[in-house]
């Protein structure tokens, strides 16, 4: 019995937690290339505090 041999990839992920958009967007563009996935997540104290502070979009 011939039993093929099987290569598993997993993703890498970089999470980044309560940074600002720049970290996130810097991290994007120099991991995405190269394989990575990167996510941010936001803090209920944080998006209460960029809730409270941004502006009105026309």
């Amino acid at each position: 019995m011939y039993l093929k041999e099987s290569t598993v990839l997993s993703e890498q992920h970089v999470l980044v937690v309560d940074g600002i958009s720049e970290t996130e967007e810097v991290l994007k563009t120099v991991l995405e290339p190269r394989g990575f996935h990167v996510n941010r997540i936001l803090s209920s104290t944080q998006q209460k505090h960029l809730k409270n502070h941004m502006l009105p979009m026309l």
